[in-house]
């Protein structure tokens, strides 16, 4: 962004906060490094619900910032429609492809290989377990979470043909409690190892186990 003349950003969280130890943190956390190392002014959006996506978008327009990261697989349409209402912004969307878009001089998104992480959890799960049957907490099955799934999945399998698997998605990425639950009885069911995925709902599994 600095090599680009850029000295202002406003981040757009998903739907969570900037500390709730998810995407959305740790996006916070590499814009505030860039504000060390590029002396860019910043400021930030945390978002409550879906439907507030583009009013957020349009704030970082409307205050002139010269830059703007969105967060998360479901902003993704909102980011594109305001990167091609807003040529003289630059956009960025995390965790975002753009596939099937015509391509836009202002827009880049940033997609990672989440299926090649979590398989070597995955690995690590199976070979830590005793009961031979672990499981995952996964938020909404939009495709990010599904190849964190899909990963894990295969990554067990890998190490353990045998393993059984137990897993499930809840119809929310900010329900920690449910995700609790979720693990609770996949730990009375006797999995002895639990993975998460999906916001503070794949936390709250985590951390319940």
């Amino acid at each position: 962004l600095a090599q680009d003349g850029i000295t202002s950003v406003c981040l757009v969280t998903d739907i969570g906060k900037v500390n709730d130890g998810t995407f959305n943190q740790f996006a916070y956390e590499g814009m505030m490094m860039a504000v060390d190392e590029f002396d860019l002014e910043t400021t930030f959006i945390e978002t409550t619900a879906q439907t507030d996506y583009d009013a957020n978008i349009t704030t970082c327009v409307d205050e002139g910032f010269e830059a703007i990261v969105t967060v998360g697989f479901m902003i993704e349409d909102g980011t594109y429609t305001a990167a091609g209402a807003n040529p003289d912004v630059f956009f960025i969307g995390v965790d975002q492809g753009f596939w099937g878009k015509d391509p836009l001089d202002n827009l880049v998104g940033i997609q990672y290989r989440e299926d090649q992480a979590a398989f070597l959890v995955g690995a690590m799960a199976a070979m830590l377990s005793e009961s031979g049957t672990i499981a995952g907490v996964y938020g909404i099955d939009i495709p990010p979470v599904v190849k964190f799934r899909n990963g894990y999945e295969q990554g067990a399998k890998y190490v353990n043909p045998d393993i059984e698997l137990m897993g499930v998605y809840i119809d929310s990425f900010t329900a920690p409690d449910r995700g609790a639950a979720a693990a609770e009885q996949f730990m009375g069911e006797g999995a002895d190892v639990i993975f998460g995925a999906g916001g503070p709902t794949g936390s709250g599994g985590i951390k319940r186990a």
